[in-house]
């Protein structure tokens, strides 16, 4: 389950194939939520609206130092 100040990275989806989100650390500004019965989002900084976490994975250390 993601939390506040967790560090994601976007894959499997259209956006993590955008060259501006290719790689992207991105840190959660909220707790892992419900939003439909089979659907779980989170907030992030500098991202409008809510994002799937399935289509999220926790970054890497080396993502993080060099992201």
């Amino acid at each position: 389950m993601l939390k506040t100040g967790d560090r994601v990275v976007m894959y499997g989806c259209g956006e993590a194939d955008l060259k501006k989100f290719r790689g992207k650390v991105w840190i959660c500004r909220s707790d892992e939520q419900r939003w439909t019965e089979d659907t779980m989002v989170v907030l992030l900084e500098g991202y409008r609206g809510y994002y799937a976490t399935k289509y999220l994975r926790l970054a890497t250390e080396e993502e993080i130092i060099n992201g």
